[in-house]
């Protein structure tokens, strides 16, 4: 059993694409990747993608994953939504899940500047975090803007909220960095990188997302993504570093 939930664990891991990333950033890459069009308009757009896998016989695993986002474009506002879930159980009792909101509405000063608002709701028992709230507000420059390439960065400060799985609790302001790149390979093909820090008084938690999507057929797409996250300061029991490797089939609307 040790050995089987294990395995399911593992397989759960390489599903997880990157959490906490700019929706938009998210949508835009694997839009192209699956239509080949320019995806950002005003109106409502998004992504789907979904994975299980089920293992009978010796061991009796199943994971699964599922993602969606999407941007709403009204004027000098964008929004974007994205959430996450995913899940491991083993002989039918849950072992591991991980769920995760994710929002932030822009305001744009002009084609280069912005202000942005910043909401994000973790519950990782994969990482120890039974909850971990995240507020934030600031400022974004859109470096690169073409029909090939997207490069923004921003700079926020806030607050973040954490309640452990051993019932411990930790609140502290936050200030965060991110770095959001897009290059548009070919008409149907993108490379995404999702660049992200963020400081507290205990600690300092770093993402690094890479992606490459490509279309399969009509609006579905393959995306294959590397996701690296490192915690200065993680719960007793758990390492600081996580790796992920992450095939996926999207669907574009």
């Amino acid at each position: 059993m040790k050995h089987a939930g294990a395995r399911a664990a593992f397989f759960l891991l390489i599903s997880l694409l990157a959490p906490a990333a700019r929706a938009d950033v998210y949508l835009l890459g694997e839009t192209v990747g699956a239509t080949g069009a320019s995806p950002l308009h005003p109106g409502w757009q998004g992504t789907m993608s979904l994975g299980y896998l089920a293992t009978r016989g010796n061991s009796n695993t199943t994971s699964y994953n599922a993602k969606a986002a999407g941007t709403y474009l009204d004027g000098r506002w964008q929004h974007m939504l994205l959430g996450q879930w995913l899940g491991a159980s083993d002989t039918g009792m849950t072992t591991a899940s991980s769920h995760e909101l994710n929002a932030q509405s822009d305001y744009a000063l002009n084609d280069s500047h912005y202000l942005f608002g910043y909401l994000d709701d973790l519950g990782d028992s994969f990482s120890g975090y039974q909850r971990r709230l995240t507020e934030l507000a600031g400022y974004g420059y859109k470096a690169v803007d073409t029909q090939s390439q997207q490069l923004s960065l921003e700079a926020g400060a806030g607050a973040r909220q954490t309640r452990f799985v051993d019932g411990s609790r930790r609140s502290a302001p936050v200030e965060r960095l991110a770095l959001n790149y897009l290059w548009k390979l070919s008409v149907t093909s993108s490379f995404s990188e999702l660049l992200s820090l963020e400081h507290g008084v205990d600690d300092t938690y770093i993402q690094s997302a890479t992606a490459l999507t490509a279309n399969l057929f009509g609006s579905f797409a393959l995306s294959v993504s590397f996701t690296v996250k490192h915690n200065t300061r993680p719960l007793m029991g758990f390492k600081p570093t996580d790796a992920s490797t992450a095939v996926s089939l999207v669907y574009s609307f």
